[in-house]
Protein backbone atom coordinates (compact mmCIF):
# COMPACT_ATOMS: atom_id res chain seq x y z
CA UNK A 1 0.00 0.00 0.00
CA UNK A 2 1.17 3.76 -0.76
CA UNK A 3 1.76 5.79 1.88
CA UNK A 4 -0.74 7.41 3.44
CA UNK A 5 -3.33 4.51 2.06
CA UNK A 6 -4.91 2.22 4.99
CA UNK A 7 -5.52 -1.57 3.42
CA UNK A 8 -9.05 -1.99 3.70
CA UNK A 9 -8.91 -5.74 5.03
CA UNK A 10 -6.53 -4.82 7.54
CA UNK A 11 -8.61 -1.64 8.80
CA UNK A 12 -11.65 -3.77 8.83
CA UNK A 13 -10.22 -6.60 11.35
CA UNK A 14 -7.60 -4.15 13.52
CA UNK A 15 -5.08 -6.60 12.61
CA UNK A 16 -6.78 -9.40 13.83
CA UNK A 17 -6.23 -12.94 12.65
CA UNK A 18 -9.83 -13.73 10.58
CA UNK A 19 -10.73 -17.25 11.11
CA UNK A 20 -13.21 -18.47 8.43
CA UNK A 21 -16.47 -19.78 9.88
CA UNK A 22 -17.04 -23.36 8.30
CA UNK A 23 -21.00 -23.97 8.33
CA UNK A 24 -21.88 -27.32 8.96
CA UNK A 25 -25.49 -28.56 9.33
CA UNK A 26 -25.46 -28.12 13.25
CA UNK A 27 -24.13 -24.81 13.27
CA UNK A 28 -27.26 -23.65 10.71
CA UNK A 29 -29.09 -25.10 12.96
CA UNK A 30 -28.17 -23.45 16.07
CA UNK A 31 -28.22 -19.98 14.22
CA UNK A 32 -31.47 -20.51 12.82
CA UNK A 33 -32.38 -21.39 16.59
CA UNK A 34 -31.02 -18.81 17.80
CA UNK A 35 -32.67 -16.42 15.52
CA UNK A 36 -35.86 -18.03 16.43
CA UNK A 37 -35.62 -16.96 19.97
CA UNK A 38 -35.33 -13.06 18.85
CA UNK A 39 -37.70 -10.22 17.45
CA UNK A 40 -36.13 -11.19 14.27
CA UNK A 41 -38.87 -13.34 12.89
CA UNK A 42 -41.48 -10.43 13.23
CA UNK A 43 -39.21 -9.42 9.97
CA UNK A 44 -39.17 -12.72 8.02
CA UNK A 45 -39.73 -13.16 4.37
CA UNK A 46 -43.38 -14.44 4.24
CA UNK A 47 -44.37 -12.92 7.36
CA UNK A 48 -43.44 -9.09 5.80
CA UNK A 49 -44.36 -10.22 1.75
CA UNK A 50 -45.17 -13.56 1.50
CA UNK A 51 -49.10 -13.17 0.50
CA UNK A 52 -47.57 -10.51 -2.13
CA UNK A 53 -45.55 -13.10 -3.49
CA UNK A 54 -48.22 -15.42 -3.80
CA UNK A 55 -50.31 -13.72 -5.53
CA UNK A 56 -47.46 -12.51 -7.96
CA UNK A 57 -46.62 -16.03 -8.64
CA UNK A 58 -50.09 -17.80 -8.31
CA UNK A 59 -51.19 -17.60 -12.33
CA UNK A 60 -48.28 -19.54 -12.74
CA UNK A 61 -49.19 -22.48 -10.47
CA UNK A 62 -51.57 -25.44 -10.88
CA UNK A 63 -54.42 -25.12 -9.20
CA UNK A 64 -54.57 -26.95 -5.68
CA UNK A 65 -50.94 -28.06 -7.28
CA UNK A 66 -48.06 -29.84 -4.65
CA UNK A 67 -45.67 -26.87 -4.29
CA UNK A 68 -42.12 -28.28 -2.36
CA UNK A 69 -41.01 -25.50 -0.43
CA UNK A 70 -37.06 -26.06 -0.12
CA UNK A 71 -36.34 -23.44 2.16
CA UNK A 72 -39.37 -23.80 4.30
CA UNK A 73 -37.49 -21.63 6.67
CA UNK A 74 -40.51 -21.10 9.70
CA UNK A 75 -43.00 -22.86 7.85
CA UNK A 76 -45.07 -19.29 7.65
CA UNK A 77 -45.11 -19.63 3.31
CA UNK A 78 -46.21 -22.99 3.79
CA UNK A 79 -49.04 -21.65 6.11
CA UNK A 80 -50.17 -19.44 3.76
CA UNK A 81 -49.86 -21.99 0.33
CA UNK A 82 -52.35 -24.11 2.77
CA UNK A 83 -54.63 -21.61 3.51
CA UNK A 84 -54.84 -21.13 -0.50
CA UNK A 85 -55.71 -24.80 -1.12
CA UNK A 86 -52.33 -25.47 -2.50
CA UNK A 87 -50.63 -28.97 -0.98
CA UNK A 88 -46.86 -28.16 0.69
CA UNK A 89 -43.88 -30.56 1.43
CA UNK A 90 -40.86 -29.53 2.50
CA UNK A 91 -37.64 -31.26 3.65
CA UNK A 92 -37.19 -32.64 7.11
Amino acid sequence: MSRGHKDPQQEATRGLPVERLVWSPDLVDKFWTGVAQTRLTEYDFARQGGKSVIIAVEHHLPKGGRILDFGAGNGELADLLLERGYQVGFPA
